[in-house]
């Protein structure tokens, strides 16, 4: 593949995330994501993709605007004011729905019937 090919490839997957395209729901408030469950990693991990493509030259005003606001969003620039980051910002989220965070201290074992007791 040359470098153009990727270029558009990279324009396209940025366009859904960024337009509400191929899946891809935006909601009133801004935040663009593909599935309920972690619609904010897939947001950021987009936005952070969105920031290397912008420093390569593609369409990098949009793709900076856009991967800020999803940054933003999560970090509290949002209609209910506060932070979706765990141990971050304002009033942020402190039982986070985590498999990891259901589990016991180590030496515990952690596995699948773990995940909902919390």
């Amino acid at each position: 593949l040359k470098k153009e090919e990727y270029a558009g490839y990279i324009t396209t997957f940025l366009h859904k995330w960024r337009l509400g395209q191929g899946g891809v729901t935006i909601t009133p408030c801004g935040l663009s994501f593909l599935d309920k469950w972690g619609s904010l990693g897939a947001a950021l991990d987009s936005g952070l993709i969105a920031m290397v493509a912008a420093e390569q030259g593609i369409e990098p005003q949009a793709s900076r605007s856009w991967a800020l606001s999803q940054l933003n969003y999560a970090l509290g620039d949002n209609k209910y004011g506060r932070s979706f980051v765990v141990g971050y910002g304002h009033n942020p989220p402190t039982h986070a729905h985590h498999a990891a965070s259901s589990c016991e201290d180590p030496p515990a074992p952690c596995d699948w019937d773990d995940f909902d007791k919390a």
